[in-house]
């Protein structure tokens, strides 16, 4: 969702070749590591919670070297493909303060919470036991082609030409014209915010590391501090509460008792089976009419033409009076 709300800003700001860039640059890491959490799960024999892994970067090498290309692109470090892409979209907001600070900022938690699963996933001890260790495997190339694909992309698609833009550099409409390439240091305005941007992302990595790896008890100690705010963190602010509770009452047990019980059951199927009741009835009474027998017919018959003969005789009577 961080990384829609960058394409987000930069559209609202008028870049919206920005915003393309980011969409193509981000296609790759975001497909890159969805795939690796994918392998991940598959040595894992399903398992998907990060608290039952660590240490797979030595059983998994392979997904693990693509997913780490994944994380650095997605977190914005330089010379991969979401260092592009993301401080065009800071360049792109620099003349509105606000703006620039909540999309700095959230680019320093992107690097923060992405480190944070590439530490508990790849780092540290494994903690799902003897049994799931000893089963852990690497995946097949049918797996890992893709992966391999997609880290390369990650990192070359930041060089891509686009129409407007120079290659391997900072990419801006020409009301704020690129002004940083990596290699140079221009004396202008906006100089800064690639740098400001690598060591947020740079701060956004130690913090993960500080708390999951090198000193992970104070992460336990700020659990227990801040433990009214993580419980409506890990509750994901109760959205999905709200959701379930109202597609279960509202949509499910209203589609039952009203649309299905008396809309669909009770007048649909009702009209339908009164229509076919009502005309059984009917068939039933004029049942005894159809005997079988051809003399009963053949009276039937007579006593019709007598009718209709006596009908014409009478009318013919009243014309000439």
């Amino acid at each position: 969702m961080r990384q829609l709300g960058f394409m987000f800003l930069a559209a609202g700001m008028g870049a919206f070749g920005v915003a393309v860039f980011h969409l193509y640059t981000h296609a790759f890491f975001k497909a890159l590591l969805f795939l690796g959490s994918g392998s991940v799960i598959h040595a894992m024999s399903g398992e998907q919670d990060m608290r039952r892994m660590g240490g797979l970067r030595s059983k998994i090498p392979w997904t693990f070297g693509t997913f780490l290309i994944g994380t650095l692109a997605i977190s914005g470090i330089p010379y991969f493909a979401g260092f592009y892409s993301k401080d065009e979209i800071l360049l792109s907001a620099i003349h509105h303060p606000a703006l620039f600070g909540i999309a700095l900022f959230t680019a320093l938690l992107t690097a923060a919470y992405m480190s944070r699963l590439l530490f508990l996933t790849f780092f540290g001890e494994f903690r799902g036991g003897h049994e799931a260790e000893h089963h852990l495997h690497e995946s097949p190339w049918t797996m890992l082609g893709p992966l391999v694909i997609l880290a390369i992309g990650s990192v070359v698609s930041g060089y891509a030409l686009f129409p407007g833009h120079e290659g391997a550099r900072i990419r801006l409409p020409e009301v704020i014209q690129p002004v940083f390439r990596l290699g140079e240091s221009p004396l202008h305005h906006v100089s800064w915010v690639p740098v400001a941007a690598t060591i947020g992302a740079l701060v956004g990595i130690l913090i993960a590391w500080y708390h999951y790896l090198a000193m992970p008890g104070v992460r336990a100690g700020l659990a227990r501090a801040l433990r009214p705010a993580l419980a409506v963190f890990s509750a994901k602010y109760y959205f999905d509460h709200v959701y379930d509770g109202f597609v279960k009452h509202v949509v499910v047990k209203g589609s039952e008792h009203l649309l299905w019980t008396r809309v669909d059951a009770g007048f649909i199927d009702g009209a339908v089976n009164g229509l076919g009741t009502l005309m059984r009835g009917i068939a039933r009474s004029l049942r005894p009419v159809q005997t079988g027998f051809v003399r009963h017919y053949a009276l039937l018959l007579l006593a019709g033409a007598v009718a209709v003969v006596s009908y014409l005789l009478s009318s013919a009577g009243r014309v000439h009076l």
